[in-house]
């Protein structure tokens, strides 16, 4: 859930800098003005939580600020969008009731990009990347076991792949979206 708050703060920040630079506002107040529409959005769905069962949580407003402040640095350092991505993996399924909140489909992972280095720019490894996960499972059934699952895998560099192709609005989304079974995996398995 946590991750999920950082994420969602993470790309509204970075989807809201993209609107307000196509709005014709300059590079950084368009990413201030992103983090800070991402904050209030974020926590007006957090003071919702408020009248439901759950509270408001103190935790997940400070992912919400970290993950404003992650989106805000990456769209402000263009250097560093080429190196570091924050992505969600997410399997849709017919019995997916809520994607926002079905972290049973979920992993959350950073994606650093050797392409965004000038010392491997030119080297095959710029079609590669290195992916720190996360993900969790059986924590919505009380039959299942509880698992926290930290991993690391190689993926390919879709982002570039598709930007090479002449897609950039594929190569956009593909820096918030990781698509299953699209990288190698090392976890473990217990």
């Amino acid at each position: 859930d946590k991750l999920g708050h950082f994420y969602t703060a993470h790309a509204l920040t970075r989807g809201m800098a993209w609107l307000y630079r196509d709005w014709g506002l300059a590079a950084e107040p368009a990413a201030r003005e992103g983090a800070l529409t991402a904050l209030l959005v974020t926590a007006v769905m957090e003071l919702g939580d408020g009248f439901s069962p759950y509270g408001v949580s103190g935790e997940d407003m400070a992912m919400n600020l970290a993950g404003a402040w992650a989106g805000l640095e990456l769209a402000r350092r263009p250097a560093w969008r080429e190196r570091v991505d924050v992505r969600v993996e997410y399997r849709f399924s017919s019995a997916s009731r809520d994607i926002s909140t079905d972290y049973q489909r979920a992993r959350f992972l950073v994606a650093l990009k050797p392409a965004g280095f000038a010392a491997w720019r030119d080297t095959p490894l710029r079609w590669l990347e290195l992916q720190l996960g996360y993900y969790a499972r059986g924590y919505d059934s009380p039959l299942a076991p509880d698992r926290r699952v930290p991993y690391v895998a190689i993926g390919l560099n879709l982002p570039l792949l598709a930007r090479r192709a002449g897609w950039p609005r594929v190569a956009g989304f593909l820096q918030f979206y990781q698509p299953p079974d699209s990288s190698w995996r090392l976890e473990d398995p217990h």
